[in-house]
């Protein structure tokens, strides 16, 4: 179950989800990231405000969108030093953040653009407000894990990110889309791998060559298809 709460102050918004390990996530930032912070008892240590970094904690993943044609439509893992601006995202966490109630924090402004008119973009509300459908989307089950149709009429929820498609006859033909997330993130000892030549795993286990999936090499993250 997804916990949202909105806090507005005069320079920041907040949002809180409560996570499970590798499960997707669909997100709309109204504003870039400042950090994503975790309270609680984690790996038998307690924690208050404890940072989270990108890459090492999560991964996230950018909608392509565009051109029609195939289900599931392109996502594409973003390497750890780009940075998180305003727009939409597909996001999962380590393992050991399961049952853990996380909390992004946002910057007073937004330096992303907002997503340019073509056949499907991944999209949100930038008020963090509910919202009642005025057209047809996707919104994304975590339950199931993919995006579904979803009619209008129906609410849309504050921080969520949702696929929105122009081509009616497309959407009819099909019901879900599917992201391609990892399977078991596990949280990266980073001062035990990032710094070592060679092809590791997210376990900082050596390689005789890339895998599918996430993959260390040379200290860089690299995502193998």
């Amino acid at each position: 179950m997804i916990m949202t709460s909105v806090a507005c102050l005069a320079v920041t918004k907040s949002t809180t989800k409560t996570v499970k390990g590798s499960a997707m996530y669909s997100m709309y930032f109204p504003w870039d990231l400042d950090k994503v912070t975790v309270s609680g008892t984690i790996d038998g240590k307690t924690y208050t405000n404890l940072e989270l970094f990108h890459g090492v904690d999560f991964i996230c993943q950018r909608f392509l969108g565009g051109t029609l044609g195939s289900n599931p439509l392109p996502f594409s893992y973003l390497d750890e030093s780009t940075p998180l601006l305003s727009g939409g995202y597909i996001i999962q966490f380590a393992d050991n953040y399961d049952g853990q109630t996380v909390t992004f924090t946002f910057k007073p402004e937004a330096t992303g653009e907002l997503p340019a008119p073509g056949e499907a973009v991944l999209t949100g509300d930038p008020d963090g407000r509910l919202r009642s459908l005025k057209t047809p989307l996707y919104k994304f089950d975590t339950d199931e894990q993919r995006f579904e149709y979803c009619p209008e009429g129906k609410i849309i929820s504050a921080y969520e990110a949702y696929i929105s498609v122009e081509d009616s006859v497309w959407m009819s033909h099909n019901p879900y889309i599917v992201p391609q997330g990892s399977v078991g993130i596990e949280r990266i000892n980073a001062a035990q791998v990032l710094h070592r030549r060679g092809i590791f795993n997210l376990n900082g286990q050596q390689l005789a060559a890339p895998r599918r999936g996430l993959n260390i090499i040379n200290g860089k993250k690299v995502f193998i298809k």
